[in-house]
């Protein structure tokens, strides 16, 4: 398992919302969609930072591996894209690209969407936006909304 110190977690999000204020994002209205569960301490830190102007919104698409279908999400809540609209996907962690090339499939095609991640895992997927790649096999945990919130039993690394 990899772990990341609060700190360094921070050091991230502050990399991705400087990003995002300072690209052409910044005189956009964004529609931030937060994909559930484990994005939610992820946006709400990146919110905190952001110097553009954003409404949340939350949909909860069920991991593929949750369902036994590896690499088939599934959406469990209705949500209308609306076009003409910018629109930012966020989530923890990307790996494979699955989950928001499935919920981009959602969104009409003249609706402006942004893809980002806190961390991206290995080289198969690249956000729009994203704070750092790591190149592992080992297991990512997204902070604060897994299982196991105590981390005692980790090794320091």
């Amino acid at each position: 398992m990899i772990l990341l110190y609060k700190h360094d977690i921070q050091d991230l999000v502050d990399d991705v919302a400087h990003t995002l204020t300072f690209r052409e994002y910044k005189y956009k209205k964004l529609v931030g969609v937060v994909i559930m569960k484990g994005a939610f301490m992820f946006a709400a830190d990146l919110v905190r930072k952001w110097d553009i102007a954003v409404d949340l919104d939350f949909i909860h698409v069920q991991r593929g591996y949750s369902i036994g279908a590896p690499g088939t999400p599934k959406m469990l809540t209705v949500y209308e894209f609306k076009p003409k609209t910018s629109y930012i996907l966020i989530d923890v962690i990307a790996e494979k690209g699955t989950t928001f090339e499935y919920v981009k499939s959602f969104i009409p095609d003249k609706a402006e969407v942004v893809t980002c991640s806190l961390i991206v895992k290995g080289n198969l997927y690249t956000p729009t936006v994203f704070g750092k790649r790591l190149n592992t096999p080992k297991h990512l945990q997204g902070y604060g909304m897994g299982p196991r919130r105590d981390l005692s039993w980790v090794e320091d690394v």
